[in-house]
């Protein structure tokens, strides 16, 4: 059985800040599930390999307004 990573194990390997772990799991984002193991909470392995596989939070071509329109120029903004 695989060791189950820390808050920090997984921030580590996903390059995010705890702060931005702890925030998508309070506004209900995070893509992997998490296990909770007393007051602390701990992510699987295969979980975040499986999340990070997948393309992990990165917008998928083609879906939703980001990727739908081309961005929009400041007029008068001297960098172009």
């Amino acid at each position: 059985m695989d060791r189950l990573l820390t808050v920090t194990d997984a921030c580590e390997i996903l390059g995010w800040a705890k702060a931005t772990f702890y925030n998508k799991k309070c506004r209900g984002e995070l893509r992997f599930p998490i296990v909770r193991a007393g007051r602390c909470l701990r992510v699987r392995p295969a979980d975040l390999e499986n999340y990070i596989n997948s393309g992990g939070d990165q917008p998928k071509r083609g879906n939703g307004p980001l990727c739908d329109k081309p961005a929009k120029s400041r007029k008068g903004s001297p960098h172009v």
